[in-house]
């Protein structure tokens, strides 16, 4: 690293603004600038590890960022992937953090022949938001791999700038693009920008408590600024799909602008794309019998002090928070961001949701359907379904609303044997082979999706229009047929 920052300075590449660590960068501008001289060279593997070969890298002509479109990736026949730890780059990305011990890590994987396209995921997990073991929404009993720098098997990622050859096969259609993968550890659903956070009871801490931060937001911040800077990410030519699961979901809606706002071009072109698989969830519950988090006798409740300052201190969309002030916390439900995408910054945006997720049933305090169900728990159960459909704008098998949407009813039941069937909160055998064939499967409309919604002439999310509606309980297991 300090190689390639005494490099820099000789080269002519200099830091104009730096991003302080305890203040959260303003709403309106990115959260870190650099420049570099224009016409500066610099040697492709100094501007990022991943460039090993090819001529020197040019700074652009408005001195935001590296031209790479010379430099090669290790492999010329398989795809490479480096993991990249913006805090570890420079000090400008310092505040990119997991919420307890460790910087903020994502991968990047090139092709040896990428198309311009680009595939930024965002990972989920869940989230937390108090000091406390309950599932819905303390932090003490968080796994590792969702408040630290290490994978679900407890192994930590590789070091800042390790490049290794990925054998990951990409999604169908993104066999040529670029992807980016953003690993989860903030538990503010990519939202927060709290860099003093609270303290949590966690076990492994080195005192009796440790200090959770929540910085999702900033997080993305820095991963966009270094993406743009030194790989590549071109406002001029780059097609981009910004996805997210579960967490990841709620964190592609609510960083929607966020990518809009780096990549104006892209946007305006109709090449910046969004899908959201169930992370649309409205704001609308309110019943005393089933307290949302165990605690809040309403969604509005519970996600006014979520987002507030003294927990996530959530950077939500300013076009949307402008037009619901008073009821900011809105703005982090896809309900009401679904407008905002897709007619503030007319960009395409498909949804999946299964209406009787049983994860988001929980946390709103409904049990699953057993037997012996009381009749106020089946009532719920179908309060929910109703407030989704209505959000959705469902009549029969249509959207009124939504132009791209995948919206299963799967309940959880208890079979014969007294299990229960699993949660269909991920798309599990919709994304292949729903009860009306694989053509209308999850990941065919996916595909055409992308295929068919990149540079649309402007309107309302660019038109289009493709929705599933099903109301079957189609998934008994994890085993697809």
């Amino acid at each position: 690293m300090r190689a390639l920052l005494v490099l820099a300075l000789a080269t002519g590449c200099r830091d104009l603004a730096t991003l302080d660590a305890d203040a959260a960068p303003p709403e309106d501008a990115p959260a870190v600038t650099s420049t570099c001289a224009p016409d500066a060279t610099l040697d492709c593997h100094a501007v990022a590890p991943i460039w090993q070969t090819g001529t020197a890298a040019i700074c652009a002509g408005d001195g935001t960022r590296w031209d790479v479109t010379a430099c090669r990736a290790a492999a010329a026949t398989e795809r490479v992937r480096e993991t990249v730890v913006p805090a570890r780059r420079d000090k400008r990305w310092r505040g990119a953090q997991c919420s307890h011990l460790g910087d903020f890590p994502f991968t990047i994987s090139i092709p040896p022949d990428p198309d311009g396209s680009w595939r930024i995921e965002l990972g989920g997990g869940g989230f937390c938001a108090f000091d406390g073991d309950d599932p819905r929404g303390g932090c003490s009993q968080r796994d590792r791999s969702r408040v630290e720098p290490v994978h679900p098997d407890g192994s930590p990622f590789d070091p800042d700038g390790t490049v290794v050859a990925d054998a990951g096969a990409p999604e169908p259609g993104f066999e040529r693009a670029i992807v980016v993968s953003a690993h989860y550890c903030s538990n503010d659903l990519w939202t927060g920008a709290n860099r003093t956070g609270m303290q949590v009871h966690y076990p492994g801490a080195a005192g009796p408590q440790a200090q959770f931060v929540f910085v999702g937001h900033d997080n993305v911040e820095a991963m966009l600024a270094i993406l743009i800077e030194r790989y590549g990410l071109d406002d001029a030519h780059a097609q981009v799909l910004l996805h997210g699961v579960s967490a990841g979901g709620w964190g592609a809606l609510n960083n929607a602008y966020t990518l809009a706002r780096r990549l104006p071009q892209t946007a305006a072109r109709g090449d910046l794309l969004v899908s959201s698989f169930a992370g649309f969830v409205p704001m609308g519950w309110n019943n005393g019998d089933f307290p949302v988090l165990g605690r809040y006798a309403s969604a509005r409740a519970a996600f006014r002090d979520l987002v507030s300052p003294a927990i996530w201190g959530s950077a939500l969309a300013p076009a949307c928070t402008a037009a619901f002030a008073g009821e900011e916390q809105d703005c982090i439900s896809g309900d009401t961001l679904y407008d905002t995408i897709t007619t503030t910054l007319d960009l395409p945006l498909l949804v999946y949701q299964n209406r009787q997720d049983q994860l988001y049933m929980s946390i709103d305090g409904i049990p699953p359907v057993t037997p012996v169900t009381p009749e106020q728990v089946s009532l719920a159960r179908a309060e929910f379904v109703g407030q989704l459909d209505a959000a959705m704008g469902i009549t029969g098998a249509d959207s009124t609303r939504i132009h791209w949407l995948f919206a299963p009813s799967d309940p959880v039941i208890q079979d014969s044997a007294g299990q229960l069937e699993p949660n269909v909160h991920p798309p599990l055998c919709y994304d292949r082979l729903p009860p009306d064939g694989a053509d209308n499967s999850l990941g065919a409309m996916s595909q055409r999706f992308w295929q068919t919604m990149r540079g649309q002439p402007e309107g309302r999310g660019r038109a289009g229009h493709e929705v599933h509606v099903y109301a079957t309980n189609f998934v008994t297991s994890t085993t697809c047929p």
